[in-house]
């Protein structure tokens, strides 16, 4: 009987089940995709497992079990060549529980470890205007926000909940599509911040800063800087209170608009 001793599993996956696609060409037969000029962008990502390591190092929470039979959504690098292990006529694809995303069970997803899945907000029509003039055409989500579709137990111990609004960091927006559904997948380290009714509340050791329009700016060097009122702030000692008015340095903050005012997330160090 074959046993894994740490940290990895062997999973059973379909490495060709995204090269089909849903298009008939004119013979009547569906056309293909050639995986090999780009075998990461569709590569499979859903498999079974079919043999699980008798223990996960502690380093991992690990409160969501796993064991043979389970569904399991998995990094783009699993079912790849050189993860392939033939033992007699079965072939099986290593991958390292640090590369395993979540699970599926009765069509639900299920987060491991600290990940959750949000599921993006789609551009309204006025997105696509600046002022009188239409700038794009194309229906698109809205960059650095969208709504939790489904979070880990590490998720909820941090605050948050299914169906809360969040932004997230720059580049965090791993898509992923599960059971017919366009998803990002991304950590809690990610979530910047959630709306709590009608406020922006920080979810990470930044504070939130709301700009001040039409101000005098200040210079040090090559730096610009900018006033703004405190919005809030998270686990950080820094003397500061809600609505104190601070100037900061831009730096590469990102920009968050939110309800007509434009916010920053900005470390200590840049007031």
């Amino acid at each position: 009987m074959l046993q894994l001793i740490k940290d990895t599993f062997f999973i059973s996956a379909d490495p060709m089940a995204n090269k089909t696609l849903p298009i008939k060409g004119l013979d009547g037969k569906n056309l293909y995709l050639d995986i090999d000029f780009k075998p990461y962008a569709y590569a499979t990502k859903i498999g079974v497992i079919t043999h699980a390591p008798n223990f996960i190092d502690d380093q991992f929470a690990y409160d969501n079990k796993l064991a043979p039979g389970d569904t399991v959504m998995f990094h783009q690098f699993v079912c790849q060549e050189d993860n392939k292990v033939t033992i007699g006529d079965k072939t099986y694809f290593k991958g390292n529980y640090y590369h395993l995303f979540a699970k599926i069970a009765d069509e639900e997803i299920i987060p491991l470890e600290d990940f959750i899945f949000v599921k993006p907000i789609k551009e309204s029509d006025s997105d696509k205007f600046s002022g009188k003039f239409q700038i794009k055409f194309d229906e698109g989500n809205k960059k650095g926000h969208g709504v939790i579709f489904s979070l880990s137990k590490q998720a909820e111990k941090a605050g948050l909940k299914k169906g809360d609004t969040v932004y997230y960091t720059k580049n965090a927006d791993y898509q992923m599509n599960v059971l017919g559904i366009d998803l990002y997948r991304m950590r809690l380290r990610n979530i910047l911040l959630v709306i709590r009714g009608e406020s922006l509340v920080c979810m990470n050791e930044r504070i939130l800063v709301k700009a001040i329009e039409n101000t005098d700016q200040w210079s040090t060097g090559k730096e610009k800087t900018q006033f703004g009122e405190v919005q809030d702030f998270f686990n950080l000692p820094t003397g500061l209170h809600g609505r104190d008015i601070v100037n900061y340095k831009k730096g590469i903050s990102q920009p968050i608009e939110y309800s007509g005012g434009n916010y920053l997330l900005i470390n200590k160090d840049s007031i």
